[in-house]
């Protein structure tokens, strides 16, 4: 049988064993998008010491005081770890994306809708994309960061115990 000459040459194009496949665009929004909720939450706690809140709320009622904050704090340690482990593409970070993905997915589609809207056309067209285009958005993020090729050679790596 002979071979069709229209079909492209096989070859191959893989990485070399020194160099790590490049982090895909998903992955790195995922860590910006983590590492803003890191920031906003230590200005949070910051704000709150500065104005006098969490000391207050220490005198008034210390056990509230040190779960409110043991919980803030056990929160930024979680986060940080979540972008370490993207990083390093250890184990199981494949699927930090998709769970903080469908967190935010979840948060938007359940708050309900306060934007002023000047008349009913605007408001089809926020409700259209806020309940048709964004979860699609959300979900080609999910699927970019997670089972798209370029997600899969970079998380690929990373079992193999080879880190970046």
């Amino acid at each position: 049988m002979h071979s069709n000459p229209y079909n492209p040459p096989s070859t191959d194009v893989q990485t070399e064993p020194n160099q790590a496949p490049p982090r895909p665009i998903a992955v790195w929004l995922i860590q910006i998008v983590l590492a803003i909720w890191v920031v906003i939450w230590v200005f949070g706690i910051l704000r709150s010491v500065m104005a006098g809140e969490a000391l207050a709320l220490a005198k008034q009622n210390p056990i509230v005081f040190a779960v409110g904050t043991a919980w803030r704090v056990a929160l930024i340690a979680v986060v940080i770890f979540m972008i370490h482990r993207l990083h390093r593409r250890l184990r199981f970070s494949r699927w930090i994306g998709p769970v903080v993905i469908a967190l935010i997915a979840i948060v938007t589609l359940a708050k309900g809708d306060t934007t002023h809207y000047a008349n009913e056309a605007e408001r089809a067209g926020g409700t259209v994309f806020r309940m048709l285009f964004a979860p699609l958005l959300f979900a080609w993020w999910g699927y970019a960061s997670c089972f798209s090729q370029k997600a899969r050679r970079y998380f690929a790596l990373g079992r193999k115990g080879h880190e970046a």
